[in-house]
């Protein structure tokens, strides 16, 4: 079983080369279109297909594209050679919905510990997209290189809802970097 993931692009595709015989889509914000390969031939086509959605194709397949039909988003695969898969594909179950989302925008960081966004108890879930060219780490207050422990490349995004409400500084590794707050109100 391995488990990929990739922001993807409207003018880009992602590519997962590799044998399988099953493929789930875990995560997704807006419907993608799936392509399953085999010997350079489509032999499984998913238009606007949402988080959840799986196939078993006989014969199995070497590679898969996925296509967002909206703006980048975050989409995440899990792919196997066997029979076995993804029963659950969440990590948490939030009960609590959000009611709307509130675009904070880019927040430039520096190599000093930066506030990305302040606590608040009505957030129920914030993403944090690393929209710059350096790696960047984010944290509570103060955090540094050695201490932060989610890691974040260029173009990677993260949603939080673990602790949303709390107040999210960022660092960068290396030079000016720029992350992107989106914040699930509710």
């Amino acid at each position: 079983m391995r488990t990929l993931s990739q922001i993807v692009y409207p003018d880009q595709s992602f590519w997962l080369n590799g044998t399988g015989r099953y493929i789930r889509l875990m995560e997704c914000v807006e419907p993608v279109n799936l392509r399953v390969i085999r010997q350079g031939r489509v032999v499984y086509d998913a238009q606007a297909v949402e988080a959840g959605f799986y196939t078993m194709p006989d014969g199995g397949f070497d590679a898969v594209e996925v296509m967002t039909l909206g703006g980048p988003q975050l989409v995440k695969v899990a792919i196997s050679d066997g029979d076995g898969g993804y029963d659950r594909y969440t990590g948490t179950v939030n009960l609590a919905t959000a009611t709307a989302i509130a675009n904070t925008g880019p927040v430039p960081i520096s190599v000093a510990s930066t506030l990305l966004v302040p606590a608040n108890a009505k957030r129920r879930g914030i993403r944090f997209l690393n929209s710059g060219t350096t790696i960047v780490y984010l944290g509570g207050m103060g955090v540094d290189l050695v201490n932060g422990c989610l890691k974040i490349k260029p173009g990677e995004m993260l949603l939080e809802s673990e602790a949303p409400s709390a107040a999210w500084y960022g660092v960068s590794e290396g030079g000016a970097g720029i992350v992107k707050v989106q914040e699930l109100m509710g």
